[in-house]
């Protein structure tokens, strides 16, 4: 068998020397600027990694956002506590909500520009009658950054955005879209009675009975104590106070008709004193298998039977050793069997019970409660 023959070395190297002429050529000649960047590639490279908001969360103040059609609202922060606020109303904020705010604004950037043409805004919804209005205040009186935010991008990982009155349609790192597309209404609190269970210092409770009296309990040594300090039911009272702090609502009830309602002169069925606050919840009538409910605040909201029943199961009689809680039910009563703590005549109250007069009645047609006999 023939020897396969060697390729010359001159081959070799005048093959190498023709493949660095041709790279030379290629990076340094473009007669026809086929290689040359075109505009829209230029000013997306110029955009890549520009910082939008130069912050961090701690420093966040507030949020005020406007929707294109609808009145300005504002996310403030007092001390440890959010508010949305919007007018003369002022609720406290949903933690959860301003929470994702303040991890998705806080260091946003540009990763590139989409456009610089005033005709293509709608294109992106940052123009006026489309965008959201997004100013961060750092504490100072003018805004750290004013922000139009646009749609979202096809991958729903980021979003389009406006600086102030920039020309720049920047396509941002996040999808601040998503955080930020909600009405005044979204943005207050489901929670009546935000509390930390574990700072409780003292419990008041009230059978769902006519005249019921109140029965007190402080925490000593992280212990719950009657007022003449014997131990109280450790477990019982610290199941309530952790579900109401865990308590949701179901509808805000703001201005509530007062006779539908039912809350009128009405005592908190449940107090919880913390260092923060405190926080209660009055009980009033009963609609569609919700009630009316009124928190420390003063505001009404509709909370369904099911989500109560951590107080409408509460056993009274086994909140202490004695038989305190047992005259506070009611001889031959269970808790929720009866009326309210301080009811109004004729209107349905505490957890489903007819509220009672002074002088027992027979209602004029059974079955129809809520309405006085004559």
């Amino acid at each position: 068998m023939a020897k396969q023959r060697k390729m010359p070395n001159r081959f070799m190297v005048l093959l190498a020397i023709l493949l660095v002429l041709a790279i030379a050529v290629a990076g340094l000649v473009d007669p026809f600027g086929w290689l040359k960047p075109t505009p829209e590639e230029q000013e997306a490279q110029a955009g890549l990694n520009k910082l939008l908001c130069d912050f961090s969360a701690d420093k966040v103040s507030a949020f005020e956002i406007k929707q294109s059609k609808d009145e300005a609202f504002t996310l403030a922060k007092e001390k440890d506590q959010w508010y949305a606020v919007q007018g003369a109303k002022r609720y406290r904020a949903d933690p959860d909500r301003v929470q994702k705010l303040l991890d998705g604004v806080p260091g946003l950037r540009a990763e590139s520009i989409a456009t610089q043409s005033v005709e293509k805004r709608p294109t992106f919804e940052v123009d006026s009658a489309q965008g959201i209005a997004l100013s961060v205040f750092t504490g100072a009186k003018d805004p750290a950054v004013k922000l139009i935010v646009g749609k979202a991008d096809p991958s729903y990982q980021s979003c389009f955005v406006r600086v102030g009155d920039g020309k720049e349609v920047y396509r941002a790192s996040a999808n601040i879209k998503s955080l930020v597309a909600f009405s005044f209404r979204d943005y207050r609190s489901r929670k009546p009675c935000p509390l930390d269970e574990q700072t409780a210092q003292s419990v008041t409770v009230r059978a769902p009975v006519a005249d019921s009296p109140a029965l007190t309990f402080s925490k000593k040594d992280n212990f719950w104590k009657t007022p003449d300090g014997k131990n109280a039911n450790q477990n019982l009272l610290n199941e309530l106070v952790k579900k109401l702090g865990a308590l949701t609502i179901n509808d805000f009830a703001d201005a509530p008709d007062e006779k539908e309602a039912g809350l009128s002169g009405l005592k908190p069925n449940v107090t919880v004193t913390t260092p923060e606050g405190t926080f209660s919840l009055t009980l009033g009538a009963e609609k569609d298998m919700q009630y009316f409910v009124r928190d420390q605040d003063g505001f009404t909201y509709r909370i369904s039977e099911y989500n109560l029943k951590f107080y409408s199961d509460l056993d009274f009689t086994k909140l202490t050793f004695d038989d305190t809680a047992k005259a506070a039910a009611g001889p031959g009563k269970k808790p929720g069997e009866a009326g309210s703590n301080e009811p109004q005549e004729g209107v349905k109250n505490g957890l489903g019970s007819e509220a009672q007069p002074s002088k027992p009645v027979k209602p004029e047609k059974p079955g129809k409660p809520g309405k006085p006999p004559k």
